[in-house]
């Protein structure tokens, strides 16, 4: 699977929304890249804080798929 590929399976399974926000966190977190947030638990757990007390007061509603993405690489 081409690098493309994969992010654009993430981004069915996350959603628009919880995307944007990843994008939006990265910004903050220079030194991180997309694939350490999605891929390594403890960076997950991170964003998944910084997500609930930040950017989901903002975007309520978008907690759908939350843990999807770990279930299916065994991480969750």
């Amino acid at each position: 699977m081409s690098i493309l590929q994969d992010y654009e399976k993430h981004n069915k399974l996350l959603g628009e929304k919880k995307e944007k926000a990843i994008q939006k966190y990265l910004q903050s977190h220079q030194a991180l890249l997309y694939s350490d947030v999605i891929y390594k638990k403890t960076e997950w757990a991170k964003f998944e804080n910084w997500y609930k007390k930040s950017y989901n007061k903002k975007h309520e509603g978008d907690t759908k798929n939350n843990s999807k993405i770990h279930q299916r690489k065994g991480l969750g």
